[in-house]
């Protein structure tokens, strides 16, 4: 499933097909969510007994703070919220499928086409020719920039691992920090700037942060830029020629 979020809804790409504007149910999903990380900590005791305190609650706060990063502060709107839990989901599908099931009180074989569903969601969405289309992440558009080299809202790709993966895609100023932190260049590749506006430009940056626990962000994260020609297959050239031919500008 890969669910790319818009004004709290959701755009569905599935081996089946595309749905648009779908209103997925936030209580399930935080719900199971929460059971999964729970679950999973309290299986992770040694001892039979009870402890002299109940175990700490992760709350669905706590699982969008690993997913988020650390220049995203508390508190969360529901689409970071809900865009959190589904990559949970994602990154547990054996404890997704046994909670989910239960969650939804499947029975007389229900059980068994929720399992095959969620089977073929685990992989990518492919035409007739074998193309792939559409990975099995949850892809989440953002409209707030965050910070002030970001000159558009991030955009969050979950799902791609275990628990506190994820990937963020933003176009930003090059600055001098950014640089230090893609291994200390002193300068970008011609081929990396993928605009500019009187004078200033915008490159691409892909950030990979790696697993974590629940609550908890992840330490120290990979951050490239992204090339016009390797990574996107774009020929400036020609699209800014397109664009002075379809916009009667002038070169001069």
């Amino acid at each position: 499933m890969t669910g790319v979020m818009a004004r709290d809804n959701a755009t569905l790409l599935y081996p089946g097909g595309i749905k648009k504007w779908v209103n997925l149910d936030n209580g399930f999903f935080l719900k199971v969510a929460m059971k999964i990380v729970n679950y999973k900590n309290t299986g992770k005791k040694r001892t039979t007994g009870l402890g002299k305190s109940p175990p700490i609650i992760i709350t669905p706060e706590e699982i969008t703070y690993s997913y988020t990063p650390n220049y995203i502060e508390p508190t969360y709107g529901s689409k970071s919220i809900l865009s959190s839990c589904i990559a949970t989901c994602l990154a547990n599908p054996n404890l997704y499928n046994e909670i989910g099931r239960d969650e939804m009180k499947l029975r007389n074989g229900e059980e068994t086409s929720f399992w095959k569903n969620l089977k073929g969601f685990q992989g990518p969405t492919l035409s007739n020719e074998g193309k792939i289309l559409a990975q099995p992440y949850a892809v989440v558009c953002h409209n707030t920039r965050y910070r002030e080299e970001i000159v558009c809202g991030i955009t969050r790709i979950l799902g791609v691992g275990e628990f506190g993966e994820f990937v963020t895609l933003t176009f930003e100023e090059p600055t001098n920090s950014l640089m230090n932190e893609v291994g200390g260049r002193t300068q970008y590749h011609p081929d990396e700037i993928l605009a500019s506006y009187r004078g200033n430009d915008i490159v691409g940056v892909l950030r990979f942060y790696p697993k974590t626990n629940p609550g908890k962000r992840a330490k120290g994260l990979t951050t490239i830029l992204l090339s016009n020609e390797k990574d996107l297959g774009l020929d400036l050239e020609e699209i800014k020629a397109k664009a002075f031919e379809r916009y009667k500008l002038s070169r001069q």
